[in-house]
């Protein structure tokens, strides 16, 4: 069946269509614990949406961390249990993000 759905997928949307069997298959095996997460899915999917920064870039203005990108990050930290002080690691550890950030294997 996968094959012949596969056919009829645009080359773009065969990595969203795979990714969202996955999911499925994910809510299935995790359903007697709820289920996978729908707030952790729809961040995922969707990014950050707030442009307003609550505190300044740790990094700097220009800088390897974009400011769209630590607005993405705080928000994640506030909304999401599972990130929950990301954010103020980040602020305190930002010379060994950069790094992970640089590097070629993180």
């Amino acid at each position: 069946m996968y094959r012949n759905v596969s056919r009829s997928l645009f080359v773009k949307d065969k990595l969203l269509f795979s990714f969202l069997i996955c999911l499925k298959i994910m809510d299935e095996k995790q359903a007697a614990s709820g289920g996978v997460n729908i707030s952790e899915v729809r961040f995922l999917m969707t990014g950050g949406t707030s442009v307003n920064l609550a505190r300044p870039n740790p990094a700097g203005e220009g800088t390897w961390l974009s400011n769209k990108a630590w607005a993405g990050i705080m928000e994640v930290s506030g909304k999401l249990p599972i990130f929950k002080g990301f954010d103020i690691d980040m602020e305190k550890n930002i010379t060994f993000w950069e790094d992970f950030y640089n590097s070629s294997t993180p």
